[in-house]
């Protein structure tokens, strides 16, 4: 049931993909507000908008990437430090850095392995400052979004 839920809210995003480059926010606002509803995971699609007209270039990728590979890396001294500084009652509470939720390391090679295709496959001079540039864009930091989580 909850992959069926996420498959809905995908779809929602991807036609509120469409509002982001026809740049319509209330309609964009709406649609990611109700794929919350449907799959919570709809939310880190949220400020989207606001990197719409965010271009990157080959260099800036590469370093985008590079902080994300070092952060999937450093995960686990991570979520030490921050199981040291929460007070149980909260980790007991919400169980958000629990073991029991580990994560595929496939997943985690698809999700890296994406953006690193784009940062190869990067054209500056036929991308750079236009619609198509900032189009890739987004599609480049949502993969890396992706990763996370």
């Amino acid at each position: 049931m909850s992959g069926m839920r996420q498959m809905i809210a995908v779809c929602l995003v991807l036609v509120a993909f469409d509002l982001v480059i026809n740049k319509k926010m209330a309609r964009f606002i709406v649609l990611i507000v109700i794929a919350c509803f449907v799959h919570t995971s709809a939310i880190i699609f949220l400020p989207v908008y606001l990197l719409k007209d965010m271009t990157i270039t080959q260099k800036k990728g590469a370093i985008y990437l590079v902080l994300t590979i070092s952060f999937i890396i450093l995960r686990v001294y991570l979520v030490t430090i921050i199981e040291l500084l929460t007070p149980t009652r909260y980790l007991l509470r919400y169980q958000i850095l629990s073991n029991e939720n580990s994560v595929n390391i496939l997943l985690v090679v698809i999700a890296i392995a994406i953006p690193l295709v784009c940062i190869i496959l990067w054209d500056d001079k036929k991308w750079a400052y236009t619609d198509t540039g900032n189009i890739m864009s987004l599609l480049y930091i949502i993969s890396l979004l992706n990763a996370f989580f």
